[in-house]
């Protein structure tokens, strides 16, 4: 259990509260998470003992927030019983994040800080659902790895840490190689670093001739995705039961079979029109093609009066279709979530 050093009382009084508040205002501690305790010294400091590991210059080992925590009283008997000890919980992301953010250097991605990747995988390992893929066409490896990071944190972070000392890195079993040129190119407008490395060293390794890059619209459309991909990476990464149903555009059945796979417990990644994900005029355009992948978060809801479902997509666990507008339906119309609707791929943890 991780604890640091607040320099001043602002944290009197906030126990169980978010670190990094604007009643708080120490930004030291912004990845903390929540507090398990928050104790003050006879000095006047206060040591702030959180659920989850942070970086931070002030960070203390857990042996030494165990002497801490004696030295505060906890574990000594008192007028209402004894104060118990907060007893540390076994955290291996955590160590697995402290010795990479300990370590010197920019690995193999020069244009990225060792404690700013650090710092962001911390963030998206406690939100999953904020895998950005930014300006770029990597949807279909940000649904898969949303997906996998949901299921398998602990190998999520050996991968990016990994493959930000090396260049290569194993994923479940599915060995991973990043080309020089990505791994010199700048990241991409909207990414962060752990997204970045993550997911363009997925893509990046899964083109034949090509490194991955943003610099050019050539380049760009090198971040695509087909269907087939997304495939291999769950079958190569002990998902069990992989099913490919992306066959199915135009087809209700297609969709209520996906509905059924997602509450069997099945990651459900859906192929789509991204014009479905906007607002009425969006979806109301002609589709052509699917140009978009999303993972399905609830059940889809069809019926007479429509449809709806969440899905992740962008950055957001629980993005609506339909796009809520005030004065609108709350349902799409099922011929119009249809016609953006091309089937999916369905994996079993």
């Amino acid at each position: 259990m991780p604890a640091h050093l607040h320099a001043a009382p602002q944290c009197t009084g906030r126990a169980g509260q978010p670190c990094g508040s604007t009643t708080c205002r120490h930004t030291a501690c912004l990845n903390g998470g929540r507090f398990l305790s928050c104790e003050k010294t006879s000095d006047g400091m206060f040591f702030c003992f959180h659920a989850e590991y942070y970086l931070g210059p002030d960070v203390l080992s857990d042996a030494q927030a165990a002497v801490i925590q004696k030295q505060l009283g906890f574990g000594r008997a008192a007028p209402g019983g004894a104060i118990p000890l907060i007893a540390a919980a076994p955290d291996p992301i955590g160590d697995l994040i402290r010795q990479f953010a300990a370590r010197s250097g920019h690995g193999v991605f020069p244009w990225i800080p060792r404690e700013r990747l650090a710092q962001d995988l911390l963030m998206r390992l406690r939100n999953p659902a904020g895998v950005k893929q930014g300006q770029t066409w990597m949807c279909g490896p940000a649904a898969f790895m949303y997906s996998f990071l949901n299921d398998h944190p602990l190998e999520y972070a050996r991968f990016v840490t990994q493959m930000y000392e090396t260049g290569s890195a194993p994923l479940n079993g599915l060995h991973i190689r990043a080309s020089t040129t990505f791994r010199n190119a700048r990241m991409a407008p909207g990414t962060t670093p752990a997204d970045w490395v993550a997911l363009g060293s997925l893509r990046d390794s899964s083109n034949w001739i090509f490194g991955y890059q943003y610099n050019s619209y050539i380049e760009h459309l090198r971040g695509g995705t087909l269907a087939g991909d997304v495939v291999t990476w769950f079958k190569n990464t002990g998902y069990h039961d992989v099913q490919d149903w992306t066959e199915g555009h135009g087809r209700a059945m297609n969709a209520r079979l996906a509905n059924q796979f997602f509450n069997q417990g099945y990651k459900v990644c859906l192929m789509v029109d991204a014009d479905v994900l906007g607002d009425t005029k969006d979806a109301a355009s002609v589709s052509i093609l699917a140009n978009h992948f999303v993972v399905l978060t609830s059940p889809i809801e069809i019926g007479d009066d429509g449809v709806t479902f969440s899905v992740f997509t962008w950055g957001s666990g629980s993005w609506r279709i339909p796009s809520p507008e005030p004065g609108k339906p709350r349902k799409m119309p099922l011929a119009t979530f249809l016609s953006k609707y091309y089937g999916f791929i369905a994996a079993k943890p």
